[in-house]
């Protein structure tokens, strides 16, 4: 075993630390997958819940374990020279990069969406332009969510995963509409914060002095 993953709630945010890294490292282990529930609200700012995933990363990268979850996923998407050239999503799934076959035949873009875009008896349908695989695609590229008009990462986040869009869409109009607000601050917060320690580090690295000051 070489990594784990770590799913926070509310009942349990405070009591995830840097103990679990130091677990991780005593046991050679290389990585670990830390996520926020992504289909409930969970009630910390998300400012806290940003700075708290910076004072992982930093703990882990420093002792060699890769620290990672779907919240890099705007970053790594902001940071990618093909970004400027090629339409990108949230993830590979609505992306239209990857198809997950259920043993019941449904096919669908990931193990944890319950979207159906096809069945395994059809399976040339799920790629026709009208298809249920493009339908999706195309409802998620930049400009096409109404939802996400005027966000400052409307482009590199895609609209987020399709599991909390999934999830929102069954709740009455005012969770749905609290649930996407504050997973949206949450992914706005951490890639600041992120984008933030990127130039600082790269900065540090060619000037020898700091470029701005901590985040706070």
């Amino acid at each position: 075993m070489d990594g784990f993953s770590v799913t926070v709630i509310d009942k349990n945010y405070n009591l995830v630390g840097t103990d679990i890294i130091d677990l991780a490292a005593k046991r050679g282990m290389t990585s670990i997958s830390f996520d926020y529930d992504l289909v409930g609200i969970i009630n910390i700012p998300s400012e806290m819940r940003a700075d708290k995933i910076m004072l992982l990363k930093r703990y882990a990268n420093e002792r060699n374990i890769d620290f990672f979850g779907t919240w890099d996923s705007v970053f790594r998407n902001l940071t990618s020279e093909s970004l400027l050239l090629d339409a990108y999503a949230f993830c590979a799934a609505v992306e239209g990069r990857s198809l997950e076959f259920d043993v019941n035949g449904e096919i669908k873009v990931c193990g944890h969406t319950t979207t159906q875009i096809g069945h395994i008896t059809q399976t040339d349908k799920i790629f026709e332009r009208s298809g249920g695989l493009s339908d999706l695609v195309k409802k998620r590229f930049p400009g096409n969510d109404g939802y996400c008009f005027g966000c400052i990462i409307e482009g590199s986040c895609g609209g987020q995963c399709q599991v909390t869009r999934e999830m929102a869409s069954r709740s009455n109009s005012k969770q749905q509409e609290k649930l996407f607000d504050d997973m949206c601050d949450f992914y706005r917060s951490i890639t600041e914060a992120l984008a933030i320690d990127y130039m600082r580090q790269n900065y540090n690295k060619t000037s020898g002095t700091d470029l701005m000051p901590e985040r706070r």
